[in-house]
């Protein structure tokens, strides 16, 4: 799978997958030579396709890795039997992990045909009218106005975390400590600016027995101190 090659210095072209039925190849691959005159990077598979890949493969991860999908439909391509019906349920499938109002899933009418029921409910582009090719490029320049803003926010959210994560852990400030109750005394543990742990113990005998009360050593007068 490979996308055409992106010149140096410019912004990322948008990656546009053609899906097409090979009945229509000549006027896709028109499409295709347009696209790219005009800076999308479209995937045709005749074009990128190189001898020996398995194809259905490389469509598929071809598919999954662009940021807009053009349905190219005809009457062959809507009554046929073929490959292409997978690629148009894959294309619906990714349309519907994308965020509400996202373009993605383009269906591009090649000539007048009646479009399928599961595709009713989104615009059709009509390549064969006048103004066709125009209104479908307006379409993928606000495709990649999507991906540009979504690259943003995402890009955004990474600095923020990484400044989050680089902060040094706040110390403790001085004169803080913890209080922890334990029947007639209380012991207050702080720490100072050095981090050095400073350990205060109070305890109260108020309402102690008498026999727990400490006592003051007496000194016996009538006895000579001993040398």
């Amino acid at each position: 799978m490979t996308f055409g090659r992106s010149v140096a210095k410019t912004p990322p072209k948008l990656k546009v997958f053609l899906c097409h039925a090979s009945e229509d190849k000549p006027i896709v691959r028109e499409l295709y030579d347009r696209l790219r005159a005009d800076g999308f990077d479209p995937w045709l598979d005749s074009e990128l396709l190189d001898p020996g890949e398995n194809w259905p493969l490389e469509i598929q991860k071809a598919m999954r890795a662009s940021q807009a999908v053009i349905v190219c439909l005809s009457e062959a391509a809507i009554v046929k039997e073929g490959y292409i019906h997978t690629e148009i349920r894959t294309a619906q499938s990714l349309q519907m992990e994308k965020p509400e109002g996202t373009i993605f899933f383009i269906p591009l009418q090649l000539e007048e045909c009646e479009p399928p029921f599961s595709m009713r409910e989104i615009q059709w582009g009509k390549y064969h009218e006048p103004d066709g090719y125009e209104r479908l490029v307006r379409a993928l320049n606000k495709r990649a106005g999507q991906v540009k803003a979504a690259q943003g926010v995402i890009k955004s959210q990474k600095k923020k975390i990484a400044s989050e994560t680089s902060k040094p852990a706040a110390k403790n400030a001085p004169g803080t400590g913890n209080s922890v109750q334990g029947g007639d005394g209380a012991a207050v543990i702080g720490r100072d600016v050095n981090n050095s742990v400073i350990n205060v113990v109070n305890i109260r005998y108020e309402n102690a027995p008498e026999s727990e009360q400490p006592r003051e050593a007496k000194t016996d007068l009538s006895q000579p101190p001993s040398s």
